[in-house]
C-alpha cells in the first residue's frame, strides 16, 4: 500500500500499485518473448500491450522473429476490451454520475 489509494470497486483485493505491477512483468518490455515456447508465446498475447511492445522491439531494434500472433492475439483482445467496455459504460452511465 505505497500510495495509499485502494480501488473499491476493483476486483482485485490487492493495492494499484501492487497490480500494475505484476501487470509490467507480463508485458515484455526487459525481456524477449522470444524466451518463451510458441504455445506460451501466444497465450503471452492475450496483454493488450504485449503485441504493441514486440512490434516496436522488431521494428526499432531489428529483433529477429517478427511478431505476428502476438500482434494478432493482442488486437483481438484490446478490440474485445474496447466492446466490452463500451457496453458496460452504457448501462452504467444512467447511474454513474450518483455515485461520483
Amino acid at each position: 500500500m505505497e500510495d495509499g489509494r485502494w480501488i473499491p470497486s476493483s476486483p482485485f483485493p490487492f493495492p494499484p500499485s501492487l497490480f500494475h505491477r505484476a501487470w509490467m512483468f507480463a508485458t515484455p518490455i526487459a525481456y524477449p518473448s522470444s524466451l518463451l515456447d510458441e504455445p506460451w508465446r501466444t497465450l503471452y498475447g492475450i496483454n493488450p500491450m504485449a503485441g504493441v511492445v514486440e512490434g516496436f522491439r522488431w521494428a526499432l531494434l531489428g529483433a529477429e522473429t517478427a511478431p505476428g500472433p502476438i500482434v494478432l492475439v493482442s488486437a483481438l483482445v484490446a478490440v474485445g476490451l474496447l466492446i466490452s467496455g463500451a457496453f458496460y459504460f452504457r448501462r452504467m452511465e444512467k447511474t454513474f454520475a450518483d455515485v461520483v
